[in-house]
């Protein structure tokens, strides 16, 4: 079932309604003292305030097993100083859970509103 990606959101946004203190968090490669490479997730922006909106959700089989996936949609104020991709992860703080970026989306290219499309980590 392919992901779609809803952009009517209004450009300008009540500050009031950014209530959840997230951060940007980038996987970055790094070796061990054995030698070996591991992932680990660097904090790349934030924290900074957005909204959290469940947007879907769904059972998906995958390898004969059921997996449930919830989709959300965070929005919060354009960051020029980073450019959100795919290999991201928001961390919701005080949840102290993790979305994974499907997809960012700069709302009408006017470089106010981010939004992002994200999955549940499970």
């Amino acid at each position: 079932m392919p992901i779609t990606f809803d952009s009517s959101i209004i450009l300008t946004m009540d500050p009031g309604e950014l209530r959840t203190e997230i951060e940007i968090q980038e996987r970055m490669a790094t070796t061990n003292v054995t030698g070996e490479e591991t992932a680990t997730w660097v904090t790349v922006a934030g924290p900074v305030m957005a909204r959290i909106e469940t947007y879907g959700g769904g059972e998906y089989t995958r390898a004969d097993r059921t997996e449930a996936r919830a989709t959300h949609r965070v929005t919060l104020r354009y960051l020029d100083t980073l450019d959100v991709t795919a290999v991201m992860r928001v961390h919701l703080i005080l949840a102290d859970t993790y979305l994974n970026v499907i997809l960012a989306t700069d709302v009408q290219y006017r470089n106010a509103v981010l939004s992002l499309l994200c999955a549940e980590e499970r």
